[in-house]
């Protein structure tokens, strides 16, 4: 019996792996500095819930929580101080609601110029992993589940680090901001389309996504005046020509490396 209860948890946490929207947004200051923020979207998992049954959602545990990284990043052993500098303006947003079907977790955090945006970028889970500040916030909620005798059935999910999931595309890109444009571009796409063939995760989510629902994956970016120029195959500009949106889903991707690749001249 327990077998069975192992591994159907299991197969939940799989499932869960394709319910995941994730949107980043990129807001900049006349001056090059800005706001970078990541919001992984997962209440399509209250909805998969509800069809399995309504015990299953009434196990999400309702939460609105603000953890600031400034409390974490100074008695950091593992931060550089670059990235304590980051790290001190961040902050993870933690919304639970599954009356409301509601499952979100944003992570924002402000950098100077393009140089640090391109870091912070690229480095924002590691540096979040460092600081260990939902490790207490785990061990609780462990502790809680043991008291209440769930036994291991707790469908909220644990409070860490971005997986690499959230984006399972980003070791293939390169993205670099400069003091006047932002792109984004396939770095080698022969050993990308290699690698995304034989990567056991992202075949699983390929086949699961007829059933489960497709990921979409989106970058948003706020620019102080008017873009000169926008390129790449989803890329749009808004009317006032101040905001680009680039938006895919997983099979996109999949098909055409470039649907997430975008320069913009501002």
């Amino acid at each position: 019996m327990k077998k069975l209860l192992y591994l159907f948890v299991t197969a939940f946490t799989l499932l869960f792996t394709a319910c995941i929207d994730s949107e980043e947004k990129i807001s900049l200051n006349e001056d090059g500095s800005g706001t970078y923020k990541i919001t992984m979207d997962m209440s399509k998992m209250i909805s998969m819930l509800s069809a399995f049954g309504g015990d299953e959602k009434k196990k999400i545990e309702k939460k609105d929580t603000v953890i600031y990284f400034k409390d974490y990043a100074d008695t950091s052993t593992t931060l550089t101080a670059e990235e304590k500098e980051i790290m001190r303006t961040g902050k993870l947003t933690v919304n639970m609601d599954s009356e409301k079907g509601e499952m979100k977790i944003v992570i924002d955090a402000l950098f100077k110029n393009g140089s640090q945006l391109s870091y912070l970028r690229t480095n924002l889970q590691d540096m979040v992993g460092k600081t260990k500040a939902m490790d207490k916030l785990n061990d609780k909620k462990e502790d809680k589940s043991a008291e209440e005798g769930t036994g291991g059935m707790d469908m909220t999910p644990k409070m860490g680090a971005p997986k690499n999931n959230v984006n399972p595309f980003k070791d293939y890109y390169e993205f670099k901001a400069t003091a006047n444009s932002l792109w984004y571009v396939v770095k080698d796409k022969a050993a990308a389309m290699k690698a995304l063939e034989t990567n056991e995760d992202l075949q699983m989510m390929k086949k699961m996504a007829p059933m489960m629902g497709d990921m979409t994956f989106s970058t948003v970016i706020e620019l102080p005046h008017s873009a000169k120029k926008v390129e790449g195959p989803n890329a749009k500009l808004s009317d006032d020509k101040k905001t680009v949106t680039v938006a895919a889903t997983f099979k996109q991707i999949f098909a055409n490396l470039d649907a997430m690749s975008f320069k913009v001249e501002y």
